[in-house]
C-alpha cells in the first residue's frame, strides 16, 4: 500500500479498505483516534486476515509518542 494517510469521512470505508489492503509481509502502523477505532480496526483485521498480521502495530493518536 506504501505511505498513505487516509482522511475520510464517518462510514465511507476507511476501516475496511485500509485492513483488506495492507501488505501483511510489510510493516504497518495504523493509528485512531479511539480505543472503539482500535477494536473495529482488530475485528477487520482477523476477518480480512484470520488474525492480526503480526508486523501490523495499533495504536490510538494518544499513545503513539514520537518524542521519548
Amino acid at each position: 500500500m506504501g505511505k498513505k494517510i487516509i482522511l475520510a469521512v464517518a462510514g465511507s470505508g476507511k476501516t475496511y479498505h485500509i485492513c483488506h489492503n495492507l501488505n501483511p509481509n510489510k510493516k504497518n502502523l495504523i493509528l485512531a483516534y479511539t480505543h472503539s477505532n482500535i477494536k473495529n480496526i482488530k475485528k477487520e483485521l482477523i476477518e480480512a486476515w484470520g488474525n492480526i498480521p503480526e508486523l501490523t502495530t495499533i495504536l490510538t493518536f494518544d499513545s503513539f509518542n514520537i518524542f521519548p
